[in-house]
């Protein structure tokens, strides 16, 4: 089984030196546990990027490694796009997506833009009404998770027979 932990896991990487000193200092209260220093850099453990600050990035990097780490974004809701609010202004969100896209075709990667496929913020009405979003228009139904699965996995299979193609 993989997990990904939304915003970076960012309680999971502040105090991971706590709970490994919880371990080591208390043995006896974590008796047939694993140690979390196990589940540092596993392969089916995932963190995604969200995390809105370099620092936290960087640390989530370092006792991550990159392997472990994949893109996040706030969609359908650009949290924090507020206009003369520090670094922040509306769009920034859809304008960091578009440097991502860019720079993964010119390396190569392969990217997967689910805020395009479901028609942008222009569609966020129009998927409430198909049911694909919940009362909040923030996140999604169940119905509309099952649709970005579907649609995800579609995508996944084109793109591995265009890969195997190619071979």
């Amino acid at each position: 089984m993989r997990v990904c932990f939304a915003h970076g896991g960012q309680l999971a990487q502040m105090n991971l030196g706590r709970r490994i000193q919880g371990l080591d200092g208390r043995p006896d209260l974590f008796e047939g546990k694993t140690h979390p220093r196990k589940a540092v850099g596993h392969p089916n453990i995932y963190f995604d990027t969200l995390v809105h600050d370099t620092d936290s990035l960087n640390l989530m990097l370092k006792r991550q490694g990159s392997n472990q780490i994949i893109m996040g974004l706030d969609d359908p809701f650009p949290l924090g796009e507020v206009e003369g609010v520090g670094t922040s202004y509306p769009g920034r969100v859809v304008d960091y997506a578009q440097k991502i896209k860019s720079r993964a075709h010119t390396t190569g990667y392969a990217v997967w833009d689910l805020f395009e496929v479901f028609g942008g913020n222009k569609n966020i009405f129009k998927n409430a009404a198909k049911g694909l979003m919940s009362r909040d228009k923030v996140h999604y139904s169940k119905i509309g998770y099952e649709k970005q699965a579907d649609l995800f996995f579609e995508a996944f299979l084109q793109s591995y027979e265009l890969y195997k193609s190619t071979k």
